[in-house]
């Protein structure tokens, strides 16, 4: 008696049937429509930070941030200050986004007002 084993391959029908093609900008959370600028070019200009994104790094921990200007403009941010993730972490710990604030240079260090 011969060993019947049931066929795994794929139907004629599973064959021919065209596969759902999605486009890689229907994901992601980062506004891929704000410009990128340095973090330096907004010095002491008020701006709106939105969301953030804490990011592991070669030299350790850094925050995409995302960001309004006095304008109206969305533009996106990367940061590695410890001052500065630690207080995106503690406002959105405790549900406070969007914060206002400014950023400025004390030495090496990134601090906000």
């Amino acid at each position: 008696m011969a060993n019947k084993t049931k066929s795994t391959s794929p139907t004629t029908e599973q064959r021919t049937a065209t596969p759902v093609t999605r486009r890689l900008a229907e994901y992601g959370k980062i506004n891929r429509d704000a410009r990128a600028v340095k973090l330096d070019d907004l010095v002491g200009t008020e701006v709106t930070i939105t969301s953030f994104r804490i990011v592991k790094g070669k030299f350790g921990d850094f925050a995409f941030m995302d960001l309004v200007l006095e304008t109206g403009e969305a533009v996106a941010a990367i940061c590695g200050g410890q001052f500065v993730l630690d207080a995106l972490q503690d406002a959105q710990a405790k549900r406070a986004f969007p914060v206002v604030t400014r950023f400025y240079r004390r030495g090496n260090a990134w601090m906000f007002e």
